[in-house]
């Protein structure tokens, strides 16, 4: 008694769908993919876009549907973009104030805090004020940590 062997191409419909807010980070799409008969596998490609500033770690998905001779044993995957880009820098520029002569109303310390290039994503860091020769109250307003 011989067996009938399945030897129809396996079809799946796919789409991919971000799963971060990486808006650009890649070349989203829809399509099918087809596992030929006797084969284990098919790739599905997915161009990944290049940038010039830091965008942190991102994912997207890749989401399986409609199965034609096969059934869904995992209906997705994600896919990790690593940016190698080193993330931006923090500094805080020196600043020279001269003491006003109304104790109400001084004239108020501009301390400048840049990055030192571009970010796709959002940079925050904390600051307060701290006592080094000048004395909080006497000399200047404190400012408690903050997150700029």
């Amino acid at each position: 008694m011989s067996r009938a062997r399945y030897c129809s191409p396996l079809v799946l419909s796919s789409s991919r769908a971000l799963a971060t807010t990486a808006s650009g980070a890649y070349n989203a799409s829809a399509g099918t993919v087809t596992i030929p008969a006797g084969a284990q596998t098919a790739a599905v490609d997915v161009t990944v876009n290049g940038s010039a500033a830091y965008a942190g770690t991102r994912a997207f998905s890749l989401a399986l549907s409609n199965p034609v001779g096969v059934s869904l044993a995992r209906k997705s995957a994600v896919a990790t973009i690593v940016d190698r880009d080193v993330p931006p820098a923090v500094s805080v520029a020196d600043v020279t104030v001269p003491r006003g002569t109304d104790p109400a109303s001084g004239p108020a310390a501009n301390f400048v805090v840049t990055l030192n290039k571009p970010s796709a994503v959002p940079a925050s860091v904390t600051y307060s004020t701290a006592n080094v020769s000048a004395a909080a109250g006497a000399d200047y307003t404190a400012v408690p940590a903050t997150v700029l």
